[in-house]
């Protein structure tokens, strides 16, 4: 259930449901703006490593752990056209006019 979750998401059902925090409450914890929590978990800003570092404090963890959760998320959700990047060969250059 907790698979492939944007950061925010994992810390809202995780965390802040299981404890009963809301953002207010758990901004004021964090020592951080509810608007910047209410952000995170809504998914519209990617968790910095402010946050990550905050988060790990408050919760015990890691900061990796939570840069991880926000990195596989990322991927997960990855969409750029790359057809456009050109292969470049490490002791190898190959010109092409």
């Amino acid at each position: 259930m907790l698979n492939n979750l944007h950061a925010g998401q994992f810390l809202k059902v995780a965390y802040m449901m299981p404890l009963k925090l809301s953002a207010k409450s758990l901004a004021a914890k964090l020592g951080v703006n509810p608007a910047t929590v209410n952000r995170l978990i809504a998914g519209h800003t990617g968790l910095s490593i402010e946050m990550a570092a905050r988060l790990s404090k408050a919760f015990g963890n890691s900061i990796e752990q939570w840069l991880l959760i926000q990195q596989n998320w990322e991927l997960e959700n990855l969409n750029v056209d790359l057809n456009n990047v050109e292969i470049i060969y490490l002791g190898k250059h190959h010109e092409q006019d």
